[in-house]
C-alpha cells in the first residue's frame, strides 16, 4: 500500500478540483491520506503524519491574496523530510513559488477534465519513484513511544514536573536531552536517542549551546516537535503560518504550562484519514462543499464532524461504526448518538475538572500496567473534555473502563462516574 498524504485547499470553489484529482490519486493505486480540516492544527501533527506518508500530492490553487501559505508550507515540510513531492500547480500561479527540482503538472481551472492525460502521466511517474510496495522504516521501534525534552532550563522546576506528569498521561517515556557540549558531537547516544524517539518537547528561549545544537539536531532528524516559547515579541519568519510557530507560555504559571502542553499533545495524537474507495473521496468532497465557506474557515467543531462521518480505519472508527480501536464494539449506538442523548446532562468543564481529580487519585492506586492504560485513557477523555469534543471523551472513557468506574464512585466525582456509566452502557 503506497500512502500519499494528500494537501488541498479546504475553498468550497476549489471542491470540485479537489475531487478530480482525489479520484485520479485513487485510480493510479495510490492512497490518499489527509488531515480534516479542523481549528487547530500544530508542526508535530503534521509532522508525524508526513513521517508516515510515502510522499506527498499538492494541489496549489490560485487566491486572490496569491496561495495557501499553509499548503506551501506543507510543502516545504514535504521536502525537508526527503519525501517524495508531486505538485499539480494552476496555470495561473508564479512557476517561481514551488523549487525547480520538484515534479510538477499544470492545471486549468476551467480546463482541467481535457488534461487529464498530463495529469496521469505525471502521478504515474510519481508513483514508479515509489515502487509498487514501499518499504517500511528499517529496524522499527520495538520500545514504547518516547519523548525527547530540550531547553528545560528555560522553565522553572515546578513546569519541567508538570512536563513529566504529562508525559506520563499520555504513554510517554522521556528522554531529557541533557548531554554536554563535549559529548554532543559523534554521540552515539544522542543518534540513537533521535532515532528512536516519537516527539521532541522543545522550549526554544534556552540559552545553553548545547541546546541549540540539539534543537538543531531534532530538526535535521524530522522529528515532530512542539516548540514553546516564553516571549510573547520573538521575531518568527512571515512566510510561516502563524499556526507553526512556537505557543508562548508563562514560565511562572505551571497550570498555564500544562494546559498548553496538554492541547499540543491532544492534536499531535489526533489521527489521519485514509480514503480508501471513491465513494469516500465523494463523501469528504460533499462535506467540504456543505460546511465550507469562501474562506475555508471552520469552526471547532468541524473536525469532529468530518472524523464521525469518514472512515478512519482500525485506529479511530465512528460515524456508522461507532467504535475506537480495532475490536471495539458501540452497543449499537455511536458515540456521537450517545452524546447527543447526554450532552444536556454533562458539563464538559466540570466533567474536565472531576476527570484530573480521578487521574491523581488512579495514579495512587494503579498497580498493573492495565490500570496504567486505563489512567492514560482518562487523561485523555480530561483533554477532550477541555477541547469541548464530548463524543471523544465518551470514547476513552469507555476504554478506561470498569477499574476508572469503581474509583471514581469511591472518590465521589458524580459527573465523571455518570459519563463513565454513559459510556460504559451500565
Amino acid at each position: 500500500m503506497r500512502l500519499v498524504y494528500f494537501s488541498h485547499s479546504y475553498r468550497k470553489d476549489d471542491a470540485p478540483i479537489v475531487r478530480y484529482f482525489g479520484e485520479l490519486i485513487r485510480n493510479e493505486g495510490l492512497h490518499p491520506v489527509l488531515d480534516p480540516p479542523s481549528e487547530a492544527v500544530n508542526m508535530a501533527r503534521l509532522q508525524r503524519h508526513l513521517r508516515d506518508s510515502d510522499g506527498m500530492v499538492v494541489i496549489l490553487t490560485r487566491r486572490d491574496e496569491g496561495v495557501s501559505p499553509h499548503i506551501l508550507f506543507e510543502a516545504t515540510l514535504c521536502l525537508q523530510a526527503r519525501k517524495p513531492l508531486l505538485v499539480f500547480i494552476e496555470d495561473v500561479v508564479s512557476a517561481s513559488i514551488i523549487p525547480g527540482r520538484v515534479l510538477r503538472s499544470r492545471f486549468s481551472r476551467t480546463w482541467f477534465f481535457r488534461q487529464v492525460r498530463d495529469h496521469r502521466q505525471a502521478l504515474r511517474m510519481f508513483a514508479d519513484y515509489l515502487g509498487d510496495n514501499p518499504p517500511p522504516r528499517y529496524q522499527p521501534i520495538t520500545s514504547r513511544q518516547t519523548c525527547f525534552f530540550v531547553g528545560l532550563d528555560a522553565v522553572a522546576c515546578s513546569a519541567s514536573e508538570a512536563l513529566a506528569d504529562l508525559a506520563a498521561e499520555f504513554r510517554y517515556d522521556i528522554v531529557n536531552g541533557s548531554f554536554s557540549e563535549s559529548s554532543l558531537e559523534g554521540s552515539i547516544a544522542l543518534s540513537e536517542a533521535l532515532s528512536c524517539a516519537d516527539l521532541a518537547i522543545e522550549f526554544v528561549d534556552s540559552a545553553s549551546r548545547p541546546d541549540h545544537y540539539l534543537m538543531g539536531a531534532v530538526r535535521a532528524a524530522f522529528l515532530p516537535r512542539i516548540s514553546i516559547t516564553t516571549k510573547p515579541k520573538r521575531n518568527f519568519d512571515v512566510r510561516v503560518p502563524s499556526d507553526y510557530h512556537p505557543r508562548l507560555i508563562s514560565p511562572g504559571d505551571v497550570s498555564s504550562v500544562r494546559d498548553v502542553i496538554r492541547r499540543e499533545l491532544a492534536l499531535f495524537e489526533q489521527s489521519s484519514v485514509e480514503l480508501d474507495t471513491a465513494q469516500e473521496i465523494s463523501r469528504y468532497v460533499e462535506l467540504l462543499v456543505s460546511e465550507a465557506s469562501s474562506l475555508g474557515e471552520y469552526t471547532k467543531a468541524t473536525r469532529n464532524m468530518f472524523v464521525r462521518e469518514l472512515n478512519m480505519g482500525d485506529s479511530y472508527k465512528v460515524g456508522q461504526a461507532g467504535a475506537v480501536g480495532p475490536n471495539a464494539h458501540s452497543h449499537d449506538m455511536t458515540f456521537q448518538q450517545v452524546w447527543s442523548e447526554a450532552e444536556q446532562k454533562v458539563d464538559l468543564k466540570t466533567l474536565a475538572d472531576e476527570l484530573s481529580k480521578l487521574r491523581s487519585a488512579l495514579k495512587e492506586q494503579a498497580l498493573t500496567s492495565e490500570e496504567d492504560a486505563a489512567i492514560g485513557e482518562i487523561a485523555k477523555a480530561e483533554s477532550a473534555a477541555k477541547n469541548n469534543d464530548g463524543p471523544k471523551a465518551l470514547a476513552h472513557l469507555k476504554a478506561a473502563g470498569n477499574w476508572a468506574l469503581g474509583v471514581a464512585e469511591k472518590i465521589g466525582v458524580g459527573v465523571a462516574t455518570s459519563a463513565i456509566k454513559t459510556a460504559l452502557g451500565v
